[in-house]
């Protein structure tokens, strides 16, 4: 059955991936943990999008957050 195949190619996929992962490591140019990494991006990627909509003072700034998650990102917004 062509779900079948599906399942199969997807399995593939992710093993293959997982693999490459194992060997190759998310690099960070900090030497952090590649969580911290990841975090430090999605800040400076936040902080460009903020930047690029005309946001330069948060401290004027209202913010609705309305996501999932454990709040981790309100509090650093609180400290921009």
């Amino acid at each position: 059955m062509l779900h079948e195949k599906e399942i199969e190619r997807v399995k593939k996929y992710y093993s293959t991936r997982i693999e490459y992962h194992k060997k190759n490591p998310c690099p960070s140019p900090s030497g952090a943990s590649a969580s911290s990494y990841i975090l430090k991006r999605k800040e400076e990627e936040f902080l460009k999008a903020a930047e690029r909509s005309g946001i330069k003072d948060f401290a004027t700034q209202s913010l609705l957050e309305v996501g999932c998650g454990g709040g981790s990102w309100i509090a650093k917004w609180a400290t921009l």
